[in-house]
């Protein structure tokens, strides 16, 4: 967990004009430009969703279902159990599933983190310019995450 605490806090530390927020739980990371808690009640936990831009996470199906449902874009950093981060790579199985629909990020260090942010933010800046509905889109991303757990299946 504390490989993607770090990373958001990097790049809040690059990129001063962003804030993010996140809930931390059991993490000892400490940081310098990332606002933590540890745990918040769940619609407390909804509002800020609600409110975000983004939504960074690990590669969790909860998470990436609730992006999906508040149309967040979602950047995925899975863990790893190379790094000791989890038990097995089933995060990583599943990210490489979801990273095939649109809206979603799959990255591994901060250099793709950095980029991710900055792509969506690009995108989000010309398609407000654009006027353009981005609905289909995200519900596409609903449905790929809802045929892949109903059916293991990429839509």
């Amino acid at each position: 967990m504390d490989r993607l605490i770090n990373a958001v806090d990097l790049f809040l530390a690059k990129h001063p004009n962003f804030t993010a927020f996140a809930q931390v739980g059991l993490s000892q990371a400490s940081t310098q430009h990332l606002t933590t808690q540890a745990w918040l009640d769940e619609s407390v936990f909804q509002d800020k969703l609600s409110e975000s831009d983004i939504f960074i996470s690990h590669a969790g199906m909860g998470n990436i279902l609730l992006a999906a449902t508040k149309e967040k874009p979602i950047i995925l950093m899975p863990r790893q159990s190379a790094l000791e981060e989890h038990i097995n790579d089933h995060q990583i199985d599943t990210a490489n599933q979801i990273k095939q629909g649109p809206f979603s990020y799959v990255v591994s260090d901060f250099e793709e983190l950095e980029t991710a942010i900055l792509s969506i933010t690009s995108e989000t800046i010309q398609e407000n310019a654009n006027n353009a509905d981005m609905t289909p889109h995200r519900q596409q991303l609903i449905s790929a995450v809802r045929l892949f757990i109903d059916e293991g299946k990429i839509g």
